[in-house]
C-alpha cells in the first residue's frame, strides 16, 4: 500500500498534474532524482493500492494512478480515467479544475497541442521548484470588472488557460496562444514563455495585442499599471544566444522583442535557473542586488548615455546577474560606440554566454550565486 502524504514524489506528481494534464518524461529532472522519479511513475502505472493521510479521509484507491503516453519527445505521463476522483484527495477545487482543462479528459493528439500542455507544465515545474503557486483552484479568481487588489502577496502564476476565463465571457483564444501564463510577486508582474529546445519566433504585432490585454489584467487585479517584464524559460543558454543572434537579423526594430519588453529574463530550465527565478520573485529584488554589490554614490539611476550599473574606479559596471537579454542587446550596441572601458558582473554559468554573444575582449567579473543568495536572504 501507498500512503499519498503532502510533500512525498507521488503526492506531488498528482498536484502536478491536476493542473498540466501531462508532464513530459524528459522534464522530471527538475524537480528531483530523474532516476528516483522515473522509477516512481512506473511504479504507479501498475496495480497499486493507495490512500490519503487517515486522518484526512478512510477512503482507499485500488489500481493504476498514471499510464505513460507518446514516444520519443512526446513521451509523457497522465493520470488514468479511472484515478481522477483521487484528484478530490488533492483538493476540492483540483477534480473540477483538471476537467474544465482538459476536456473532461480528451486530449488532443495533434503536435501543437501537445507542446502547448509540454511547454505549460514545463513553466509550472519550473515555479514549483521556485516557491510560486501555480494551482488555479488555490488562487482568487482574476477578475475584469474593477480595480481591486485580487492577487496574492506571495510569488504566484496564472496559466495562460486562465487568464483567457478572465470576466463572464472567455477572452479570445488567440490572444495568448503563446504566452503560458503570467508570474506576480509583489510589485512585479512578469509575461512568462517557454521556448523549450526551439527558437522563439516573436511576432511583433501578436505580442503587442497580447500585451495590452495583460496590462489590463494586470491593473484590474494587482494596480500594478504597466508590465514591461517578461521571463523566457529555455533548455539552456544556446537557445539564449540563438535568440539574441536572431534578434539581430529583424529589419523592423519597433517588432524586435525587446520593444515588446524592456526587460526580458532568460532562464534555463536547469537547477541554476531555479535559483535565477528565486531570485527574480523575491520582493523588491533589483535595488537590493544593486545595495549589495554597489555603493550608494556609484549607482548609476538610470542617468548616462548607456545603461549600466555603477561606475566605479573610471569603469562602467553592468550587472548582468539577472540574465536580462533584452538589455544585454542594448549593451552590445553601446558598446559598438563606447570608448570607456565597461565591466560586467556575473556569475560563472553566464561566463560562455556573454563571451560568445560580445566576444572574448570583455571584462569579465565573476562572484558566486551562492554568495548572492545567501547575502539577499539574510535580509528576508
Amino acid at each position: 500500500m501507498m500512503t499519498l502524504r503532502p510533500g512525498s514524489h507521488a503526492y506531488s506528481i498528482l498536484s502536478i498534474l491536476s493542473i498540466t494534464g501531462e508532464i513530459p518524461m524528459d522534464s522530471f529532472k527538475l524537480i528531483g532524482s530523474e532516476r528516483v522519479l522515473k522509477a516512481l511513475v512506473h511504479k504507479m502505472t501498475e496495480e497499486q493500492e493507495y490512500r490519503f493521510r487517515p486522518e484526512w479521509t478512510t477512503e482507499k484507491f485500488q489500481g493504476k494512478l498514471l499510464r505513460i503516453t507518446g514516444k520519443g519527445r512526446n513521451k509523457a505521463v497522465r493520470l488514468t480515467k479511472k484515478a481522477l476522483p483521487v484528484l478530490d484527495w488533492i483538493h476540492p477545487g483540483a477534480y473540477g479544475y483538471y476537467m474544465d482543462s482538459f476536456w473532461n479528459h480528451q486530449f488532443p493528439g495533434d503536435q501543437t497541442h501537445i507542446d502547448r500542455i509540454h511547454r505549460v507544465a514545463e513553466t509550472v515545474l519550473m515555479c514549483q521548484m521556485a516557491g510560486i503557486e501555480c494551482r488555479g483552484y488555490c488562487l482568487p479568481s482574476l477578475q475584469n470588472q474593477e480595480i481591486r487588489q485580487i492577487v496574492p502577496a506571495g510569488p504566484s502564476c496564472y496559466l495562460a488557460r486562465d487568464l483567457k476565463k478572465v470576466g463572464s465571457s472567455e477572452t479570445s483564444k488567440t490572444k495568448f496562444t503563446r504566452l503560458t501564463g503570467v508570474i506576480y510577486s509583489g510589485r512585479e508582474a512578469y509575461a512568462v514563455y517557454n521556448t523549450r529546445n526551439a527558437l522563439m519566433k516573436w511576432n511583433g504585432m501578436g505580442e503587442f495585442k497580447a500585451l495590452q490585454n495583460l496590462i489590463e489584467i494586470t491593473r484590474l487585479n494587482t494596480r500594478i499599471s504597466s508590465v514591461d517584464s517578461a521571463i523566457l524559460f529555455g533548455k539552456s543558454e544556446t537557445i539564449a544566444l540563438r535568440t539574441l543572434l536572431e534578434a539581430e537579423k529583424n529589419r523592423r526594430l519597433e517588432l524586435r522583442f525587446d520593444r515588446i519588453y524592456r526587460n526580458i529574463y532568460f532562464v534555463p530550465m536547469n537547477s541554476f535557473g531555479i535559483h535565477l527565478l528565486k531570485i527574480l520573485t523575491l520582493p523588491g529584488w533589483k535595488q537590493k542586488l544593486l545595495d549589495l554589490l554597489f555603493d550608494p554614490e556609484t549607482q548609476s539611476d538610470g542617468t548616462g548615455m548607456m545603461e549600466y550599473d555603477a561606475f566605479v574606479e573610471g569603469k562602467y559596471v553592468y550587472s548582468f546577474l539577472d540574465q536580462n537579454i533584452a538589455r544585454l542587446i542594448r549593451l552590445r550596441e553601446a558598446l559598438q560606440i563606447q570608448s570607456e572601458p565597461v565591466e560586467i558582473l556575473c556569475f560563472p554559468e553566464q561566463g560562455s554566454l556573454l563571451q560568445q554573444y560580445l566576444g572574448s575582449h570583455i571584462s569579465i567579473k565573476y562572484i558566486e550565486l551562492k554568495t548572492i543568495e545567501n547575502a539577499l536572504w539574510e535580509e528576508v
